[in-house]
């Protein structure tokens, strides 16, 4: 007998790549394996995997919408995310945001070591006592923690109950440094240095609704740098010193000097902050503090979006355009600093597809298949996810479209309850019980529990034909449940005993 060391289900999964030149690939792999991928071109055209860095999107939100509906109470796991500034021994930094919908915070910093507090930051800097609530940050409705677009730097933000980054060092060589962030401030975009523990204003040129920090190519003009003789790499000081700044446009790229390194060990990409407003994108250079700005075609200007910086002058902007028979639609768009729409792809990926609306019915259907909770399923929870979500406007549109997505399994589990209760029905009449209407709601409402609860609590009772009418009556009370008659009383045997 043979046996499969590996188990594959043949299962094939199609995400993007977007290479350090800005060319987009599509990457094929099955069972997630890194062994069998395949790469293409958005033509179809297979070529050999890319050596080169990887630009990575980041998801930028549109502006937070008010809930529909219901505003639920602010809990705690969402009030709070944590940062260090990767010192040596690190302080930990705690954004604690407020409780209300439109929300405030602060950063309050802990020793690593003693865990005693050391101060707190907010609008006016570092200061040893809890800052008036006036001075602290203006998060509106986004909440700390991690995938947070509030809050950018290179070494990001944790959850709360995780010490931040506790096992990691500073790298020396990113720019801007790991405890240099960026953070959204109501209409304005503040950079903090948690080490020098300062806060000043980056930009205030408009309504920010997201900001991360991306990794952008490094121009071809800038990577031919001449190389200087060995000896003037010798007496080296800090990796901080070994970078200058080359002029391309309005930037200053960021690379290492002359004969840092080996010309083909060069970084291929710098690390950008990428900041979204309603009607725009700004893409910074952190260090120079300068910026491009691509505006947005109106009808991204209510949309997420994922957004690469190319180098070039170009923003590729990524949006999901919903599903296909076989995963995910996506829209590619190439944008300039006038924005025009330089060029657009539409990509169709192979991937896990949700269930629609009428799968997840059928779902519920076999986990539940109660009148009752179909009630609620169909007159509160789904209507009032689609106007809470902004998914539809009135309740009697919810109403109407939850009954269209689901009308089958609804029908299914109505037909199945009337079997039942008819089941009951004809029991209930066949052994005479009283109560019959209350009976016949509960199995009907509650279904197959409702007609196992219905059988556990009517046992079946011994039949007996009635002397008088002669009809066939149930045993379980005193005289016949037609006539009235009292049954006879048993013939005695002569083994009874009476006390």
């Amino acid at each position: 007998m043979k046996y499969k060391l590996f188990r594959s289900s043949g299962k094939t999964y199609e995400n993007l790549l977007i290479v350090a030149d800005g060319t987009p690939l599509i990457v094929t792999q099955v069972d997630g394996s890194d062994v069998h991928r395949v790469y293409r071109t958005l033509d179809g055209r297979t070529v050999e995997p890319s050596t080169e860095e990887q630009l990575y999107g980041r998801h930028l939100s549109a502006f937070p919408k008010a809930r529909g509906v219901v505003n639920f109470p602010v809990k705690w796991k969402q009030r709070i995310g944590s940062t260090s500034d990767l010192g040596n021994p690190p302080t930990y930094w705690f954004l604690v945001r407020d409780d209300l919908q439109e929300g405030h915070a602060y950063f309050v910093g802990y020793d690593s070591i003693s865990k005693l507090p050391i101060g707190y930051i907010s609008r006016q800097g570092f200061l040893a006592a809890l800052p008036a609530r006036e001075d602290w940050f203006d998060l509106g409705r986004n909440f700390p923690g991690r995938g947070n677009r509030i809050f950018a730097n290179n070494a990001s933000m944790s959850d709360p109950g995780y010490f931040p980054w506790r096992h990691r060092r500073a790298d020396l060589n990113n720019v801007p440094s790991d405890w240099i962030a960026f953070l959204i401030d109501g209409k304005q975009i503040l950079r903090l240095d948690l080490r020098e523990r300062t806060v000043r204003m980056l930009d205030n040129s408009g309504i920010p609704t997201a900001v991360a920090m991306v990794r952008e190519p490094v121009p071809p003009a800038t990577k031919n740098v001449e190389e200087k003789p060995d000896e003037e790499q010798e007496g080296r000081a800090s990796p901080q010193s070994l970078f200058r700044q080359t002029a391309f446009q309005t930037f200053s790229y960021v690379v290492p000097a002359a004969g840092a390194y080996k010309s083909d060990t060069r970084p291929k990409t710098v690390t950008r902050l990428i900041a979204r407003h309603v009607d725009r994108v700004d893409v910074w250079d952190p260090v120079e503090e300068t910026k491009l700005s691509y505006p947005l075609p109106e009808r991204l200007h209510d949309q997420g979006l994922s957004a690469y910086s190319l180098g070039n002058g170009q923003l590729l902007v990524q949006v999901h355009r919903g599903y296909w028979e076989r995963g995910n639609v996506n829209e590619l768009i190439w944008l300039d600093q006038t924005g025009a729409e330089l060029r657009q792809e539409t990509v169709q990926l192979i991937s896990e597809l949700p269930k629609s609306p009428r799968e997840r019915a059928w779902d519920t259907a076999l986990d539940s298949p109660l009148p009752a909770a179909w009630a609620y399923r169909e007159l509160i929870r789904e209507p009032f996810n689609l106007l809470q979500w902004h998914q539809e406007k009135t309740y009697q549109g919810a109403i109407l479209r939850t009954l269209r997505e689901s009308w089958p399994a609804l029908l299914t589990v109505l037909l199945l309850s009337v079997a039942l209760t008819w089941l009951a029905t004809r029991w209930h009449r066949k052994y005479c019980r009283a109560h019959a209407g209350s009976w016949v709601a509960f199995v009907f409402l509650l279904g197959l529990p409702g007609l196992a609860a219905y059988w556990l609590h009517h046992r079946r009772p011994v039949m007996e034909t009635c002397k008088e009418c002669g009809r066939s009556a149930p045993r379980d009370r005193d005289g016949c449940a037609y006539c009235q008659q009292p049954f006879a009383e048993p013939s005695l045997r002569g083994s009874e005993i009476f006390a």
